[in-house]
C-alpha cells in the first residue's frame, strides 16, 4: 500500500490536492480562511505541482509547503488535517513537516502543543529528531510570548545546548530579553554572542542590540552601536526599531545624541522621519521653561 501510494501520478496528485483545497476551504469558510485564499494558493502553486514527479522526499516538501501556509492563514486545524493525511499518502512525518507543524501552533502561542509535537518526533521514525530550525521556532515563540520560565527551560534541554546558536537565534533572544525585562540575561547573551561571532556583527544584530538598548533605556550603549553603525554604513532595518528607539527617548526626556540617530535615520531606506518631531517638541518645552525663568 505504501509503495503504491509512493508512486502517485502527476494528474492523480494534482486532483487530489485540488479536491483537498476546495473540500478544506469550504469547512472552513467563516473561520478565518475563504475559499479564494486557497483558491489563489492553488493556482500559485499548479505550475509546480504538476512539474513533480511524485516521488517521496517532494510529496514530503509539498505537504510541508502546505502545512507552513495552513499556519501563515491561521487555521491550525487545516495544519494539522495535512499532517496527519502524510499517513494516508503512504508517508512518513518529517523533520521539515513537523517544524512546519510547529511552527503553525508558535504562531498561535500554543507553546504547549508546540512543545508536544516536538517530543513526538523522535517516535514518527528513525531521524525525525528535532533539529536546530526546530529550536529556533521555539525560541522565536517564547521570546515573542515573554515565557521566561518556557525559554529558560527550553535552553536548560541538553538537546537545545547542544546546538550552536546562529546570528538570527542571538538576535532573537536579546529582542526577548530586552522584552522580559531581563537584563542580565541580555547582557550573557550580548557578551556570548559578540565572542562566538568575533565581533563581525551583521546589520540584522545591531538593530536587535538598537532595539534591546532602547527598551532597557540604556542610551549609552544605544549611542555607541549607531555610531558604530554609521561607521559601517549599516541602516535601521525596520520602522519598528526607529519607534523603540523614539520611545526610549521619550520616555527618558533625552535629545542628547540625537543628532546621529537623525543621521542614520536618514540613511535608512524606507524609515519615515520619526525623531524631529520629537526634538522640536523638545526645544518647545524648553522654550517654554526659559520663558518663566525670565519672568
Amino acid at each position: 500500500m505504501g509503495g503504491a501510494r509512493g508512486d502517485l501520478g502527476k494528474e492523480e496528485l494534482r486532483e487530489r490536492f485540488r479536491k483537498l483545497l476546495d473540500s478544506y476551504a469550504w469547512r472552513s469558510h467563516g473561520r478565518g480562511l475563504s475559499q479564494l485564499q486557497f483558491r489563489g494558493f492553488y493556482m500559485a502553486h499548479e505550475q509546480p505541482m504538476v512539474q513533480l514527479s511524485a516521488k517521496r522526499p517532494q510529496l514530503e516538501q509539498l505537504y510541508a509547503t502546505m502545512i507552513s501556509y495552513a499556519g501563515v492563514v491561521g487555521s491550525l486545524r487545516l495544519a494539522r488535517i495535512w499532517f496527519d493525511d502524510l499517513k494516508g499518502k503512504g508517508l512518513k512525518q518529517s523533520t521539515r513537516c513537523c517544524n512546519a507543524l510547529i511552527l503553525a501552533y508558535a504562531k498561535k502561542g500554543g507553546a504547549q502543543t508546540a512543545l508536544s509535537i516536538r517530543e513526538q518526533m523522535k517516535a514518527f521514525r528513525k531521524g525525525c529528531s528535532p533539529n536546530v530550525v526546530t529550536y529556533y521556532i521555539l525560541i522565536a515563540m517564547f521570546a515573542r510570548l515573554g515565557d521566561a520560565p518556557g525559554l529558560a527551560n527550553l535552553l536548560g534541554d541538553s538537546e537545545c545546548s547542544s546546538f550552536r546558536p546562529d546570528p538570527m537565534t542571538y538576535n532573537t533572544l536579546l529582542c526577548g530579553y530586552s522584552k522580559m525585562g531581563m537584563p542580565e540575561d541580555f547582557d550573557k547573551t550580548h557578551g556570548e554572542m559578540v565572542e562566538d561571532l568575533e565581533d563581525e556583527l551583521s546589520e540584522e544584530s545591531y538593530n536587535a542590540l538598537l532595539v534591546g538598548c532602547s527598551r532597557l533605556d540604556r542610551l549609552d550603549e544605544l549611542q555607541r552601536c549607531v555610531g558604530d553603525m554609521l561607521a559601517r554604513e549599516m541602516s535601521l532595518a525596520s520602522p519598528v526599531v526607529a519607534e523603540e528607539i523614539a520611545k526610549a527617548y521619550r520616555r527618558n526626556r533625552w535629545v542628547e545624541g540625537l543628532d546621529t540617530v537623525i543621521q542614520l535615520e536618514e540613511k535608512s531606506p524606507g524609515i519615515s522621519p520619526t525623531f524631529q518631531s520629537f526634538v522640536n517638541a523638545c526645544n518647545d518645552d524648553l522654550e517654554k521653561k526659559e520663558a518663566l525663568v525670565s519672568r
